[in-house]
């Protein structure tokens, strides 16, 4: 029994060290992940540091594009209204017909004119027609 219980007090000594060879294997496996989640931790950082660099590059980028595309586009529109202001020399603007009197524009191919409608007149028709002339005064009655 003294043998039995003294093999058996070494088989739990040996199963202690085994167990201890193992808890520190795992407190070393602890502490390489603890590492290695700080370092991805900090990659991580990085990482988002650099996305939201990148984005915000992308994002100057974009807002320099459009404000060149801006600036073109009012270049286009100050040109076409130079041009607009140098074809009225040319070609006048049209006169607006007043109604009732003004019915359409004509161009005769070097100006504007209103065609006025019913006896109306002046350049715009807003002249209306004259009241016909006063009927002749009653003849006085025959003696």
């Amino acid at each position: 029994t003294d043998t039995v219980l003294s093999e058996r007090i070494d088989d739990l000594n040996a199963t202690d060290a085994e167990m201890l060879t193992n808890i520190t294997t795992l407190n070393n496996d602890v502490t390489s992940i603890a590492s290695a989640n700080a370092d991805l931790s900090r990659r991580l950082t990085l990482l988002n540091v650099s996305d939201v660099e990148l984005r915000m590059g992308a994002f100057d980028a974009r807002l320099t594009s459009m404000n060149t595309t801006l600036s073109t586009m009012s270049q286009a529109v100050y040109a076409l209204n130079a041009t607009i202001e140098s074809w009225r020399t040319f070609v006048p603007m049209p006169p607006k017909c007043v109604p009732p009197g003004g019915d359409k524009l004509r161009f005769d191919g070097t100006d504007w004119f209103c065609v006025c409608v019913d006896n109306w007149s002046g350049t715009t028709c807003e002249t209306p027609p004259s009241p016909p002339p006063s009927p002749p005064p009653p003849s006085p009655p025959p003696p």
